[in-house]
C-alpha cells in the first residue's frame, strides 16, 4: 500500500490496550485485543480491514475475517477509530489521537487519494454552530471535500 505524505502518524501505542478499551467503554474481549494490538503495530495510515487480518493472522493468532470487521466497527462505534474510504471506495480506518478534535476535515483528491487536513476552525465552528443550534452534537466525525489536486487536474487536461 502506498502512503501519502500527508497520512500522519497514528498516536503513541497506550501502556495498556485493555485500559484503553475499558476507557472507551468496550470489554477487553481477545478479537478486541489483537486488532487494536495490531493497529499499533502496523503504524503510520489508514489500513484496510484484510491487512489487519492478515497482520494478526501472520503472527500466529486466530481471529477471522469477519471478527476484524465486527471489532472495527465497535472501535469506530466507541469514538477510537477514523474511518475514511481511498480513491477506489475501499474501507480504510486509523486509530483516533486520544486529543484529536471532535471533528476532523479533510480535502481529498479524488484520483489520487492525497489528503489535506484542514485545520480551520473558520470551517469546524460554523458546523458545530449549526449542529448544536439545531439540537444535535458532533461526536468523532471525519468529514471529506473531494477535489482534484493539481497535478491530477493537469494529467486529465493533457489527455
Amino acid at each position: 500500500m502506498t502512503r501519502s505524505s500527508t497520512d500522519t502518524a497514528p498516536p503513541s501505542r497506550p501502556m495498556d490496550s485493555s485500559t484503553c478499551l475499558r476507557q472507551a467503554g468496550l470489554r477487553a474481549t481477545a478479537p478486541r485485543l489483537k486488532v487494536i494490538q495490531a493497529l499499533h503495530e502496523l503504524g503510520c495510515g489508514f489500513l484496510g480491514a484484510d491487512e489487519i487480518f492478515r497482520h494478526v493472522a501472520l503472527s500466529g493468532e486466530r481471529i477471522g475475517i469477519g471478527a476484524v470487521y465486527r471489532v472495527l466497527a465497535d472501535f469506530q462505534s466507541a469514538g477510537l477509530l477514523e474511518r475514511i474510504w481511498d480513491p477506489k471506495r475501499r474501507t480504510r480506518y486509523r486509530l483516533m489521537h486520544p486529543q484529536a478534535p471532535g471533528m476532523v476535515i479533510c480535502l481529498v483528491c479524488r484520483q489520487c487519494g492525497k489528503r489535506i487536513p484542514l485545520h480551520d476552525s473558520a470551517i469546524a465552528d460554523p458546523l458545530s454552530r449549526l449542529a448544536i443550534d439545531n439540537g444535535l452534537a458532533i461526536g468523532n466525525e471525519h468529514i471529506e471535500i473531494v477535489v482534484s489536486c493539481h497535478g491530477c487536474e493537469k494529467e486529465v487536461n493533457e489527455v
